[in-house]
């Protein structure tokens, strides 16, 4: 889509005498830039629910289910489940 043009009548003084006007374009708005493509994959966080503040990170296919996994934690020096953390607004 084009961004809509205005034209402004610009008349000089000489102008006015021979009854001549010239016409310049102003631009009223940008026109929209395309949206950039969304990543294939995301990098998603892995909090520790043995709640030691522990987490990993990994990546993984923006389609699919949030992870949930056994981890080993080394502050409890156990395998524990690590859920993906809820995303905040940015």
């Amino acid at each position: 889509m084009r961004a809509s043009i205005r034209l402004h009548r610009v008349v000089s003084s000489k102008a006015r005498s021979r009854n001549h006007t010239s016409f310049h374009h102003i631009a009223s708005r940008p026109a929209p830039m395309a949206k950039k493509a969304k990543s294939r994959t995301i990098m998603v966080r892995l909090i520790s629910m043995a709640m030691t503040g522990y987490y990993r990170t990994l990546m993984r296919p923006r389609a699919h289910r949030p992870l949930s996994m056994l981890k080993y934690d080394p502050i409890v020096r156990k395998q524990v489940l690590f859920l993906e953390a809820k995303r905040g607004k940015r």
